[in-house]
């Protein structure tokens, strides 16, 4: 995975490199939630033609929601 900037919106990107699919991933991450509303989207990983393939989003004063494909 490549890192190709440090930004407040930093983003990894799997080399096209490959040799075969992914099948299976593992995400782990510790969030401090604060007394404002929503924190946006701390994960999302994509796919082509899905852009939310996997999403943990929190969207205002709602919980926060684990959207898979889109869902």
């Amino acid at each position: 995975i490549g890192f190709p900037m440090r930004t407040n919106y930093m983003y990894g990107r799997i080399k096209r490199t490959l040799l075969s699919e992914i099948f299976a991933l593992t995400v782990c991450l510790w969030l401090k939630g604060g007394s404002g509303p929503g924190i946006g989207t701390p994960f999302s990983y994509s796919v082509p033609g899905q852009a939310n393939e996997l999403v943990l989003i929190e969207w205002g004063n709602n919980p926060m929601e684990l959207l898979v494909n889109d869902k």
